[in-house]
């Protein structure tokens, strides 16, 4: 499943190459401002965990980590939602699935918004 130091593209490469692909047009110039900055974190962290795959076909374990790591770092709810509204944009953006496709990570989400 992971990958050799070898073989894993460069941070600042994925980084890089997310970072400059458009968005949308229909998007307010506020909220590309926050996927400009919330993308690099979703990147980095499939980065950081040897899942870059992840970053546009997230699979609901690696979703559901980097979820409950904003949550100990004690994100705000509205900022884990932006976090996770932008990764949902990306995917649909580049044509793939959303990752809130997985029912449980939905029924997740919310129990923990609860739980708050």
């Amino acid at each position: 499943m992971g990958y050799e130091c070898d073989d894993m593209p460069t941070l600042d490469a994925l980084t890089e190459f997310f970072a400059t692909q458009g968005l949308t047009v229909a998007l307010t110039v506020s909220t590309r401002r926050d996927y400009d900055t919330y993308w690099p974190g979703w990147v980095t962290f499939c980065v950081v965990m040897r899942k870059p795959e992840a970053v546009l076909l997230a699979d609901k374990q690696v979703l559901m980590v980097f979820m409950s790591q904003l949550i100990l770092c004690q994100y705000a709810t509205g900022t884990i939602g932006k976090f996770l509204s932008c990764i949902v944009t990306k995917h649909r953006q580049f044509g793939y699935l959303s990752p809130l496709q997985y029912r449980e990570v939905v029924v997740w989400l919310l129990g923990k918004e609860k739980h708050q």
